[in-house]
């Protein structure tokens, strides 16, 4: 934030965090107060408030949700701007830099409770990604996020729910709403778009070729595509360029997939798990396994691979260096050691093994390759401090194990992939489960990522038989043309990635879970689905809104409904909404601005 009287000089969120170590306990009422001193804050001045978010041909929702907060912020007399960065930008200064007042985006998938583990609790409070980016600290939500990782099914659920009311009344961000995941889709000569989640790298491994094409031509799937990320950079750890995994983990392959309710074993043949004073897993690998440059791949890589994530430097650096992706799901492992070739033993302390088992879902990296990213980098537009270069690398020729390896790419324009035949999808008799489920593996002999300027020109191309399939997400303004079209099926699946609000908890007035509280009733999140989605999302309560974790009345439309927007049909009502700033102690100028002390 920005004072009209005396621009303050700006302090990182782990700079502010360093100085008011102090305040980071408890529910942080109070911390106002405390915090207008470290600042040597002395006289009223009006509030400004920047909103970061990605420009609208990269994120035309992010936008529109922005825009919306920043008017009615500007109505009620919170002076309110939007700075709009291209993606890579944006998530270098909220995720890397720490530098943000409000960021709207898309949250990583949730996809299990304790993915919010590294997303709130305070001990993740200094460090890069998405972990906790809010400057978010509570002891009693840190509490909750412990005790679920060992709390069994049942009593895990009880934890949940608690957890959920502690977010919507501690609001460290907001969750606005869960998008569809719309895609359009030729079934001309690949079948089977519907098996996985849209952005399962399962999705590309299910598909099954139309029987009446020549089996022995050399056959390509064509995807499109609007971020060109993907053909910039294929490094895995490299925060600010994965918005969505899938096609890196087309080339890096876990130990084992969960699907649903589902276990697929994937490199590991078998995994057995004890629990005596700590839960324990022994991991098989299969037989003669190898990376795409013919390198065997052992246990020493599996091994390689979690101390890695938990640390890129491996000691060179003073301060460890985690990878800000896959963290949450990194700091299960207390100890890892090989016991052969094929064995490694994995020990996760007092964890459940549904929790432990995350941990086995994780991309295992060749140490050949990446044993030498382990320097400390120094990159333009990243101020933090500690950065490897295993996490701004560009992994320009990745060398992976996965059932498709790198071909070739073109910056902005395509990445190319091609099917590896030595991948045990491909043997000519792959072990169970894989063969009942996959059949011979991977359907297509090339993929193409196609980079496009717009879904419109991607339905264009799909339509003249030029693409097989969009990547999920496209816009629903381009629906109406995929229905009209007899060749083409429209494909929707709820996303895992909602749209939130996130609030820079390390400074003032966001480190004061009322106003915090107060910013959220201004967003009509319903009117949003519907202007922003076009209908095709879900307004949501919190993160587990709609999911088998939300307890009964307390999602968005429950009896036990938090936060009303303040006002109607998006349009906010200024005297209402006044009165509950007044209400929580929160005063106006004679022109009507909001004056903080």
């Amino acid at each position: 934030m920005t004072e009209t009287e005396g621009e303050q000089s700006r302090l990182t969120r782990r700079q502010l965090l360093g100085a008011s170590a102090a305040l980071a306990v408890g529910t942080t009422s109070g911390c106002v107060s405390q915090a207008r001193s470290i600042l040597n804050r002395s006289s009223p001045s009006t509030l400004s408030v920047e909103i970061k978010t990605p420009p609208a041909d990269a994120d035309r929702t992010a936008t529109l949700i922005a825009r919306h907060l920043a008017e009615n912020l500007d109505a009620v007399g919170i002076d309110a701007t939007l700075e709009i960065l291209p993606p890579v930008e944006l998530y270098r200064e909220v995720l890397l830099n720490g530098e943000f007042d409000v960021f709207v985006s898309q949250l990583p998938p949730i996809e299990d409770p304790d993915d919010l583990r590294t997303t709130l609790h305070s001990v993740f409070a200094e460090e890069a990604g998405w972990q906790n980016p809010y400057s978010f600290t509570d002891l009693t939500v840190d509490e909750h996020l412990e005790t679920q990782l060992t709390a069994r099914r049942l009593e895990r659920r009880g934890v949940i729910g608690d957890l959920i009311d502690l977010i919507k009344r501690e609001q460290p961000l907001t969750t606005v709403a869960y998008p569809d995941a719309i895609r359009a889709v030729r079934s001309d000569e690949f079948r089977g778009w519907p098996a996985y989640a849209p952005r399962s790298p399962l999705t590309y491994v299910a598909l099954t070729r139309d029987g009446g094409r020549d089996p022995e031509a050399e056959t390509t799937l064509q995807v499109s595509t609007t971020d060109p990320r993907v053909t910039q950079n294929l490094n895995p750890l490299a925060v600010e360029y994965r918005g969505s995994q899938t096609f890196t983990r087309l080339l890096y392959d876990p130990l084992m997939y969960r699907a649903g309710g589902e276990r697929l074993p994937w490199l590991a043949e078998t995994w057995q798990w004890t629990q005596a004073e700590e839960t324990a897993a022994e991991v098989r690998l299969r037989p003669e396994l190898a990376w795409h440059d013919g390198v065997p791949l052992t246990a020493s890589d599996v091994a390689f691979t979690y101390e890695f994530l938990q640390d890129t430097s491996l000691g060179e650096i003073e301060t460890t260096v985690p990878s800000p992706i896959y963290r949450g799901r990194s700091t299960l492992i207390e100890d890892v050691r090989v016991v052969d070739e094929r064995t490694v033993d994995l020990s996760f302390g007092d964890v459940t093994p549904r929790v432990a088992e995350l941990a086995l879902t994780l991309p295992i990296l060749p140490e050949h390759v990446w044993r030498e990213q382990t320097g400390e980098a120094n990159v333009s537009g990243i101020s933090a401090n500690n950065v490897t270069e295993a996490l701004v690398w560009s992994n320009a020729e990745p060398v992976g194990s996965g059932p498709l390896r790198f071909e070739r790419s073109v910056t902005d324009e395509a990445l190319y992939l091609r099917r590896f035949e030595d991948h045990v999808l491909h043997e000519e008799e792959p072990p169970d489960p894989l063969r009942e489920r996959f059949g011979d593996g991977v359907a297509f002999d090339r993929l193409e990522i196609r980079v496009v300027p717009s879904d419109e020109t991607a339905i264009e191309l799909l339509a003249a038989g030029d693409l097989d399939a969009t990547r999920a997400t496209i816009t629903h303004r381009v629906v109406p043309d995929i229905g009209q079209n007899a060749a083409l099926s429209l494909l929707v699946d709820r996303a895992k990635t909602p749209y939130h609000v996130g609030y820079n908890a390390g400074t003032e007035p966001f480190s004061n879970p009322h106003f915090r509280r107060l910013v959220a009733r201004l967003l009509d999140k319903q009117y949003l689905v519907d202007d922003a989605l076009g209908g095709y999302g879900t307004a949501v309560a919190h993160p587990f809104d709609g999911t088998d974790w939300n307890p009964p009345g307390s999602g968005f439309d429950g009896p036990n409904r938090e936060l009303p927007f303040l006002g109607e049909n998006g349009e906010v009502d200024v005297a209402a909404a006044r009165d509950a700033f007044r209400e929580r102690g929160f005063e106006f100028d004679e022109d009507g601005n909001l004056v903080v002390q």
